[in-house]
C-alpha cells in the first residue's frame, strides 16, 4: 500500500505546483522548495519499497519503518487536499475581486501588486499553517529518507521509471492494506444508491487527521464495481 499512496502523493505534489504557475496563486515564500525537498525525498524513499514491503514480515524493524513512513504520507495527504483547496479559494477570490473593478481604494492597492500574493487578513493564518506543517512533515520524512540507508534495501527499477499515467492527481492503481475498508465503502455505495434514483446517498469518513480518510475515499471511487455500476462520477474536494 505504501508504494501506491507515495506514488499518488508525488503526483499531487507535481500538480499542485502546476495549478500555482496556471492560476497565478502562491501561498507562502519557499514553500515551492519544500515541494521539492518533499519529491526527491519521496522518490528515494519509492526505489526500495517492493523490497522494504517484502522484507517486513521477518524483520520488526523494517515494518516499523514502513508504519512511519505510512504515518507522514497519510498526514501529507491530508495536508495536500487542504492546500489544493486554498489554492482554488484564493483563485475563485482574485477573479471575483477582478470582476468587482476598481471600486476602492484599498482594492486598487491589493490587486496592483506584481507578484500574486493572496495571504492577507484571516488567510495569513491558515497559508502560514499549511507551511509549518509541509516543513514539519518534510522534516520528518528526510529522517526517514535517511533511516533506508541503514537497512541496505535493493533498488527497483520501478521507482526511477517514467511511468504513463493518466491526468488525475486521485489514480490509485494498486491497493494494498485497505482492501476491508475500502470493500465496506464499496458495498454500502452500490448497495444504497438503488433507490431508482430518488435518494441521496452520503457515506461519511471520519477520524483524525492523518489516518487516509481522502486515500480510502479516491480506492472506493476508483473501484470497478463503482465504475461500472454510476455512469457519472465526480471527485469534488471542499
Amino acid at each position: 500500500m505504501a508504494e501506491a499512496l507515495i506514488s499518488v502523493l508525488i503526483e499531487q505534489l507535481s500538480s499542485i505546483i502546476q495549478k500555482q504557475v496556471e492560476q497565478e496563486v502562491r501561498l507562502v515564500v519557499g514553500v515551492k522548495k519544500e515541494v521539492a525537498k518533499l519529491t526527491s525525498n519521496f522518490k528515494d524513499i519509492e526505489v526500495v519499497l517492493e523490497n522494504a514491503e517484502e522484507r517486513q514480515m521477518k524483520e520488526v524493524d523494517v515494518r516499523q519503518w514502513l508504519e512511519r513512513l505510512k504515518d507522514v504520507s497519510y498526514e501529507m495527504d491530508d495536508m495536500l487536499d487542504k492546500w489544493s483547496t486554498e489554492i482554488l479559494k484564493q483563485h475563485i477570490q482574485k477573479q471575483e475581486a477582478g470582476n468587482a473593478g476598481s471600486t476602492s481604494t484599498t482594492k486598487k492597492v491589493r490587486f496592483s501588486i506584481p507578484a500574486p500574493w493572496f495571504c492577507f487578513g484571516r488567510q495569513v493564518v491558515l497559508c502560514l499553517d499549511i507551511a509549518v506543517n509541509i516543513e514539519e512533515l518534510n522534516e520528518r520524512l528526510a529522517l526517514i529518507a535517511s533511516e533506508r540507508l541503514k537497512y541496505d534495501f535493493q533498488s527497483t527499477k520501478r521507482g526511477i521509471e517514467q511511468i504513463e499515467r493518466q491526468k488525475n492527481s486521485y489514480f490509485v492503481d494498486k491497493t494494498f492494506g485497505r482492501v476491508d475498508e475500502k470493500d465496506k465503502v464499496v458495498e454500502k455505495l452500490v448497495s444504497g444508491s438503488g433507490q431508482g434514483g430518488a435518494t441521496c446517498l452520503v457515506i461519511p469518513i471520519t477520524g483524525t487527521g492523518g489516518i487516509g480518510k481522502t486515500t480510502l475515499a479516491k480506492l472506493a471511487y476508483n473501484d470497478e464495481k463503482v465504475q461500472a455500476y454510476f455512469h457519472t462520477r465526480i471527485w469534488v474536494c471542499v
